[in-house]
């Protein structure tokens, strides 16, 4: 009895100061407006997981302003538990969030990392194979952790808390953002098509940027419209590349365009998590991944006709694209065969064209492949 009231004391004592929290919290550059939340109801959803009424109106008419769905909900349920609950224990918060994500039918769960810290998991589509997020497999549940970092992580053991619901999708729409928080940039590349040193201007946005660095990006097979990239920035881009890759003579030069410009436009520096194609472009740097996302992304935008594919080579770290298209001539190019198709090789990281000879016979198979 004394236990439990002590356990009940706690609760009010951390909840009772929410009370004074701020009136709004910012979700990449929207002021969302927080209400009041009572100790008993802070207390329900630690203790017994019951979600009041009046929160859960509260966060579905937040997610139907903002249009979220999958990540875009977690990521908000995220940042609303560590500003409603901010005085709210660590633990406290991971059941609270928990509670929440039940509430939403996703699956999730609890997982030790040692013996002071829990951490809040969500199970991922079971189908998909991504490359680049950490992982934990878990009685045949895939869960990765909840709206965090990308940096890898360890933990000693998982509790499923919930598998009942859905598992997310790793390519979610963004949500909409209301943000007018766009800027100007230039940035130079090699122009394949004038063999002159170019230039090119475009908007982004640092809000979008910041959501696409917190949402859990895998190299997988790329459609621009499912990346957490901001539509200005889209429009802005490709309204000024367009006229550039228009020079071209024909589709293979066009995507020798796209790969020298990824080549050049960015300068190589090593990394541990993968940018979006626009973060990308904004830092001007990016490892072999990076390099193949944002050709990816280019060459989804132009040519909904090609087949593209992450060529994975384990043993020296790398990641090159392999692209098919049943109208390439591969005689005398460096190809991967995969599923009965010859995928021209595209090497990023050095100044090549697609199926450039020089790779014809060396390292030609990779130890994986990601559709």
């Amino acid at each position: 009895m004394k236990k439990g009231l002590l356990v009940f004391l706690l609760s009010f004592f951390f909840c009772i100061k929410v009370f004074c929290q701020n009136n709004h919290f910012d979700f990449y550059g929207n002021s969302v407006v927080l209400e009041k939340i009572s100790a008993q109801e802070c207390d329900s959803i630690i203790q017994q997981g019951i979600v009041p009424a009046a929160i859960q109106l509260y966060i579905n008419t937040n997610i139907t302003q903002y249009d979220l769905e999958d990540w875009a909900v977690v990521l908000f349920l995220k940042k609303y538990v560590d500003e409603a609950f901010k005085n709210v224990s660590d633990a406290g918060k991971v059941k609270i969030l928990s509670a929440l994500l039940i509430a939403q039918n996703i699956n999730n769960g609890i997982a030790t990392r040692n013996k002071r810290q829990i951490l809040s998991l969500v199970s991922i589509d079971t189908k998909l194979m991504p490359e680049g997020i950490s992982i934990s497999d878990e009685g045949g549940s895939r869960l990765i952790l909840t709206a965090f970092k990308r940096e890898p992580f360890k933990i000693r053991s998982v509790d499923i808390v919930f598998y009942k619901g859905k598992n997310l999708k790793l390519r979610a729409v963004p949500p909409k953002l209301v943000v007018n928080d766009y800027k100007q940039i230039s940035r130079s590349f090699y122009n394949y098509a004038t063999q002159k040193k170019d230039t090119i201007n475009f908007s982004y946005s640092p809000q979008y940027i910041n959501y696409a660095f917190d949402f859990p990006l895998a190299l997988s097979h790329v459609r621009y419209t499912k990346l957490p990239i901001s539509p200005f920035f889209t429009t802005s881009f490709f309204a000024a590349l367009t006229p550039k890759l228009n020079n071209c003579k024909n589709k293979e030069d066009s995507i020798n365009f796209l790969m020298r410009f990824t080549q050049t436009v960015l300068k190589y520096e090593h990394k541990i998590i993968i940018y979006s194609p626009e973060s990308a472009l904004v830092n001007g740097n990016g490892d072999c991944s990076d390099y193949s996302m944002l050709l990816a992304f280019l060459l989804s935008y132009y040519f909904n006709d090609l087949d593209i594919t992450f060529l994975n080579y384990d043993g020296i770290e790398h990641v090159r694209l392999g692209i098919y298209n049943a109208n390439f001539d591969t005689k005398e190019k460096s190809f991967v065969e995969y599923k009965g198709k010859r995928y021209l090789l595209a090497e990023l990281t050095a100044e090549t064209v697609l199926g450039d000879i020089i790779f014809k016979g060396v390292q030609r198979y990779p130890d994986r492949i990601i559709e």
